[in-house]
């Protein structure tokens, strides 16, 4: 089953990264039921656990860099009164630093990041993806859904109609978040509409610290 999953089935994607702890887990029960001599079983032991602490040693560096990203991340928000609403929105989802250079490869590590920090500081992530799902406990009212009313948030290249919530008069769209804008991979059309709108209807009110790598607009109107 592992060797023959798709990345993404019935909604939900990253299937194999899910799955690959079942092969991993299943091999150590395999191993477990054999038989070995106290030689064999010394080599296992220091085999397994030099390869966890190579493992280790690999990631920490990549991780380490991570935290810093995550935390000016996290300060974009800093401003952000409670009971805001936000739609971040990160033009890349791969962490790269401003060359372009991919500094995590198979994995998203900001991709839902701005939860945390709207859980911290009280306001509305209008980029949520489960509320506009059926099997999660909580919905958007779908009137106000901003997977309908703005726009497909989470596809790589969206095309966002930011004043939709001023036009339907219900319903409001209080700021913008841009991350990595470097990196952006929108295509030309998604680029210009997301930001000629940014320009017309929102005010830049403040980057992300200590490097600004992120930006933060306010709604003009």
């Amino acid at each position: 089953i592992f060797l023959a999953a798709p990345q993404s089935l019935s909604g939900g994607t990253f299937v194999v990264d899910r799955l690959i702890v079942y092969p991993i887990l299943t091999a150590l029960l395999w191993l477990a039921t054999a038989r070995y001599t106290p030689f064999v079983r010394r080599i296992l032991q220091w085999s397994f656990g030099g390869l966890a602490i190579l493992l280790v040693v690999l990631h920490v560096p990549r991780v380490a860099i991570l935290n810093r990203y995550y935390k000016e991340y996290v300060s974009l928000f800093d401003g952000v009164p409670a009971g805001a609403t936000v739609l971040p929105l990160a033009l890349s989802n791969y962490a790269t630093d401003p060359n372009g250079l991919l500094i995590a490869v198979r994995v998203l590590p900001l991709l839902h990041a701005s939860g945390y920090a709207a859980v911290g500081r009280g306001f509305l992530d209008l980029s949520d993806y489960e509320g506009h799902l059926d099997y999660f406990p909580l919905r958007w009212r779908e009137n106000l859904d901003p997977y309908l009313v703005v726009g497909n948030i989470g596809e790589r290249s969206p095309i966002l109609d930011l004043r939709a919530y001023r036009k339907r008069g219900e319903g409001r769209l209080d700021y913008v978040a841009i991350w990595n804008n470097w990196g952006a991979m929108l295509l030309p059309q998604s680029y210009s509409m997301i930001f000629s709108q940014l320009e017309t209807d929102f005010r830049l009110v403040d980057r992300s610290r200590p490097n600004g790598y992120g930006k933060l607009y306010r709604s003009a109107r």
